[in-house]
Parts: structure tokens; sequence; C-alpha cells
């Protein structure tokens, strides 16, 4: 989701919600300038206003297993009032520094920051639900209670809420910390800059957070420059027409592969020999696909550069489970979500599983997926059969 000073004041039921963000976090701040000690009233006092339950049915983030945020707990909220006070002491007390302080706080990340705002705002995404249920005269809805208000909203298939967004909200979540950003790296100065380079080239694995903020926080300057080009910034909000990533196309693109190139695949015998057969036509068929059948070029965005790994997941779970449903194939799929390997199992019968995992050539952690994941996988899902597909990409828009 979107950083509050990117809330477009034109949305119905959210002209109030940049102000209803900056106010809450204002009251933390208030209560942390207060506080003489961690432990104090004033402190429990903030870090239980940094305690959020578990945003219901949003749907946001990097989450996959399930449609609701992490929310944050007692551990987390003294971690966030921590680094907080911090940077209070500095003498910076923008209410944006709960925008920014998962770059500088471990364990806290951009979906969770979007999960307090989402439970913040949960009011006004309830009422926007409310109105879009009513005007597309959805009939099947849940009733949501908040502060004595009861809201109307529409029902998933597991009979829960939806709370609806509007797609001007949403934003892509970076994959990495995001010094390289305009809105960063012009913050910095020279000596902070080289400081982050070396850090980042001579680590053996990737920087803890609290690394970067031992660079950043000596620096009030920078701090606050940081937090200038923060507020000054407007969010790139997500392309849903031209679906980029193809967050919405993986479907299309996947069954329209299978038509074009329909392929006769049989269960001849109803065991392990007969699944893992199966399994790798499926696998060869969608290597002939990727290689021969132009669907490469979806892996790729218009600047040529590889859509996320998750594309892929979700491509080869499409395929194969169309090419099973075209041959009526007596075997299910399950799929831990859009970053998760694929299953294959027999419906019925043998108790035998065969887990597929793909990673794109890009992947920093390629080797790890294949010496120490895939073998978790597995163990995780009582599978008695592995393997891991790569998508080899060069980076230059062709495989």
């Amino acid at each position: 989701m979107s950083r509050v000073c990117c809330f477009i004041p034109k949305i119905p039921f959210f002209v109030d919600a940049a102000a209803k963000i900056e106010s809450y976090f204002q009251r933390v701040i208030s209560l942390l300038n207060a506080s003489k000690r961690e432990g104090d009233i004033a402190w429990i006092a903030a870090c239980k206003l940094l305690q959020f339950g578990e945003p219901q049915g949003f749907a946001l983030g990097y989450g996959v297993h399930k449609p609701n945020g992490r929310g944050v707990g007692p551990t987390l909220a003294a971690g966030l009032a921590s680094r907080a006070q911090q940077i209070l002491k500095l003498g910076v007390d923008d209410p944006l520094i709960f925008e920014v302080i998962e770059l500088f706080t471990d364990g806290i990340g951009p979906d969770l920051i979007s999960d307090t705002q989402a439970s913040i705002l949960e009011e006004n995404f309830l009422a926007y639900s409310q109105d879009i249920a009513n005007k597309l005269k959805i009939t099947n809805r849940v009733t949501r209670i908040i502060q004595d208000r009861s809201y109307s909203i529409p029902a998933g298939p597991n009979g829960r809420g939806i709370i609806l967004l509007p797609a001007e909200f949403l934003t892509p979540l970076p994959i990495e910390m995001p010094w390289e950003s305009i809105e960063y790296a012009t913050a910095l100065d020279d000596s902070v800059r080289k400081q982050l380079s070396e850090l980042f080239a001579l680590a053996a694995k990737r920087p803890k957070k609290s690394e970067v903020a031992n660079i950043i926080f000596p620096h009030r300057d920078v701090l606050e420059r940081l937090l200038k080009s923060f507020r000054e910034s407007v969010g790139a909000k997500y392309d849903f027409e031209n679906d980029p990533m193809g967050v919405l196309r993986w479907f299309e693109v996947a069954l329209n592969a299978v038509q074009a190139n329909p392929e006769k695949i049989g269960l001849e015998r109803r065991d392990a020999a007969g699944l893992v057969d199966v399994v790798n036509k499926i696998t060869l068929k969608f290597k002939q696909n990727v290689e021969q059948n132009g669907l490469w070029k979806e892996f790729y965005r218009e600047d040529l550069r590889p859509k996320h790994e998750r594309f892929g997941h979700l491509v080869f779970y499409a395929i194969a489970d169309a090419y099973c449903d075209a041959n009526n194939l007596d075997i299910s799929r399950e799929s831990n979500g859009g970053n998760g390997p694929v299953d294959f199992k027999l419906s019925q019968g043998a108790d035998f599983k065969y887990l597929v995992e793909m990673k794109l050539s890009t992947n920093p952690k390629l080797l790890d997926g294949y010496t120490v994941q895939l073998d978790a996988y597995a163990a995780s899902e009582k599978a008695e059969k592995k393997s891991l597909v790569v998508i080899k990409l060069n980076g230059k828009g062709r495989n």
C-alpha cells in the first residue's frame, strides 16, 4: 500500500487519511518524548499504541498463506519504540519517521508498515468497501463491527470479509533495501554513500538494518533530507491496465500457452512411477513453452528487466493445472501461495507427493534453494519426490 503522503484526497472516504495517520503517530512521539526511561508509564503507553492486531481481509504485502496482515506484537512494538526514540533524540520529531523506520529496524518491513496504516484506517476501508459493494449490488456480505459501527462488506469464498482498496493506493513493494532509488540516494552525502557502498560490498550476506542505522544516525542532516525527500516523493502507483509485473495476467498467459500448445498427457499407472512420469511431462512441456513457443517473452517487462520470480511460480502452477484439467488427470495441485513450491499428488489411491520448486537464475539464493530450501520444503510437505526448475535469464530480454 502506498505511503501516507501519497494518499489522494480526492478519493471519497479517504480525505482525512494522511491527517489521521500523522495524528496517530504524533501521539506516539509525544509519549516517547515524555518518557524518561524504557518501561515507565509513557514508554508503556507508546508501545501499546504501536501494537496492532492482524488486519483482517486486506491481503497486502508479501504474505501468501492467508489474507491477513502480520500485526505488531509487544516485542516488535518495543523495537519500533526504541528505534523511534533513538531518532527523536537526534532532534528529528517528524511523524514520518514511522514511514522510514523499517529501513533501520531489523524484523520490520514495508509490508508491516502497510499493515499498521491499514489498521489505523480500518474504518475508512470498511466504509469504502461497503460503498463499492452497494454500487455493485453485491449480495453475499458479512458484517464487521468497529467502534459500535457496523459495515456490510463483500464475503470471500471462505465466508470471511474482503476489504477493497482503491487501485491508486497500491504500489509494488520493494524487494531489496532501496538505497539506490533516487529519493534515497539524493538524501545521502558522499561520505555516507561511500560508507553504505562499502558495507554492502564487503558484507558476506545482506547487512543488518542496524548496521545501516549506525552509518546514517550520526548525520542528522542526512536523516532530515531523507525525510524531506520521502515526503515530497510521489509513490509510483501500479499500472494495472498494462500490468508490467504480470500480477493479473499470469493466468491468461498460462491458459493461452496451453491452448496454443495442447498436449495429450495420460496417467498410465496409478502409482508413484505414474505420477512422476506425468509431472515430468508437464515440466518438459513448460520448458518447451518457454524456450520454443515464445513464453520466455512474458518473463520480462517492457524495459527488459525480469519480472518478479512470483510470476514464474504462478505461470507454472497455472500451466500444470490447465494440462491436468485438459487431460482429465486424477491429480491434484497444491500451492503454498505465489512464492511457494507446487505439490502434485494423486487425487485418490496411492499416498505419494511430488514437489516442484521454481527459481529464476537471477535469484541470489539459487544455490541455497537447491542445497537447502528444496529439501526443507520436501520434508515439510512430506513429498517423496522433488525437483527444482530453473528459468535462466540473461537480463537482456531473451532466455
